[in-house]
C-alpha cells in the first residue's frame, strides 16, 4: 500500500498529477479541492489511494487525510446494503405486528425476533427496537 507520495510536481491538470519520486512519475487522478490546494506549489506530498476493479488499477492523490478518508467511506459505501428509511421500517414493523397478532407490550420479544432476522443488514437494530416498541404501547 503506497501511504502518500512526496516529490516534484511534473505535471498538473485540474484533474491528474504526476509527482516525481527520485525519478520515477507517479500519475494520480486527483479532486479540484486537491488542485486548488497545490495549484500554486512546485512540489510536495499527497496522500493516496489505490483503487483497484477488474479492468483497472487507479491511484487517487489528496492533499489532506480528511478529503482521503471522505473518498474511502463513499467507496465502501457503495457496497454495502442499502437502509431502510424510518418509514419502511415502521411499514415493515406493523405489518410483522399484524401477522403474528401481537397485542401488547409482552409480544415484543417476539416481534423483535421476527423484525430483526427480516430487517437484518437493512435498517439499525435501535430503530427497529424503537418502532416496536412504539408500535405495541400505542
Amino acid at each position: 500500500m503506497i501511504a502518500f507520495v512526496r516529490g516534484h510536481f511534473a505535471v498538473k491538470t485540474p484533474a491528474r498529477i504526476v509527482v516525481d519520486v527520485n525519478g520515477i512519475g507517479y500519475e494520480l487522478h486527483i479532486s479540484l479541492n486537491t488542485y486548488s490546494a497545490i495549484s500554486n506549489k512546485d512540489s510536495g506530498q499527497l496522500f493516496t489511494y489505490l483503487h483497484i476493479t477488474e479492468n483497472a488499477q487507479s491511484l487517487f492523490g489528496f492533499a489532506d487525510l480528511a478529503e482521503k478518508e471522505s473518498e474511502e467511506i463513499a467507496v465502501i459505501e457503495k457496497f454495502l446494503p442499502v437502509q431502510m428509511t424510518e418509514d419502511e421500517v415502521k411499514a415493515a414493523v406493523e405489518a410483522i405486528v399484524k401477522e403474528l397478532g401481537a397485542a401488547g407490550p409482552q409480544d415484543l420479544g417476539k416481534v423483535m425476533g421476527v423484525a430483526s432476522k427480516q430487517l437484518a443488514g437493512k435498517a439499525d437494530g435501535k430503530l427497529i427496537a424503537a418502532v416496536a416498541k412504539n408500535a405495541l404501547t400505542t
